[in-house]
């Protein structure tokens, strides 16, 4: 009796703290977004061809392309992709709106925010972030006007990775003009192939992360 007992307490803290984790993420996470537009009191210590960007000393640069960038953060990995297409489709459409792209089964998203970040420019971008939820792990997606970014992070990390995240996308830069102008019909095209490519890096080898797809039946053929 006394061993069925300490059993069932056992399972209710651990439900109890599993609880707790998600709660302290989403509070925290509320709460960091609630101070989304206040300036940065940064510098951009990093710089490429069309922007330029903060890199914190608790993060490392993997990769550098021209359009992204692969990040290394604790055990988490982060791809920020410059959002090209849409900044092309905001310069012609004044309708222009931040669309998902659909990657994710939307049953599986367990935190979502949107609204705008003051940038290092003292710009007001519109965002979304969105978090969905796979088995041991947490897929972040935040996409803004000028960025499209994704990490794959532990839960206990969860927090700690998307305020990394806002950081990397709130000090970017972007030579909107310069790159747009750099930039033909091709060019584009190349850059969203290297950017659906870059996506793969974040992925588990595990391979964990087709539960979450919206695409799980082509992608096993």
């Amino acid at each position: 009796m006394k061993k069925l007992i300490f059993l069932i307490v056992s399972v209710l803290l651990l439900t109890g703290c599993t609880v707790y984790n998600y709660d302290f993420m989403k509070n925290s996470l509320d709460d960091y977004l609630s101070k989304a537009n206040e300036s940065l009191d940064i510098r951009a210590n990093n710089h490429t061809e069309y922007y330029s960007y903060y890199l914190p000393s608790d993060m490392v640069e993997k990769e550098c392309f021209d359009e992204s960038i692969v990040f290394g953060y604790s055990n988490s990995r982060i791809v920020l992709n410059i959002n090209i297409a849409g900044m092309i489709a905001r310069s012609h459409y004044q309708a222009y709106s931040l669309a998902d792209e659909g990657l994710f089964d939307e049953d599986k998203l367990i935190y979502e925010k949107g609204g705008t970040y003051s940038n290092i420019d003292t710009r007001l971008i519109n965002y979304f972030v969105k978090i969905y939820e796979g088995d041991t792990y947490y897929m972040i997606h935040l996409m803004s006007d000028e960025v499209n970014m994704y990490a794959y992070t532990l839960k206990e990390e969860a927090y700690e990775t998307t305020k990394h995240m806002f950081l990397l996308a709130r000090s970017t830069s972007v030579k909107a003009d310069e790159l747009l102008a750099g930039y033909t019909a091709t060019d584009i095209v190349n850059a969203e192939r290297k950017q659906v490519d870059l996506f793969q890096y974040v992925i588990p080898k595990q391979g964990y992360l087709s539960e979450l797809s919206t695409n799980t039946e082509s992608e096993e053929k």
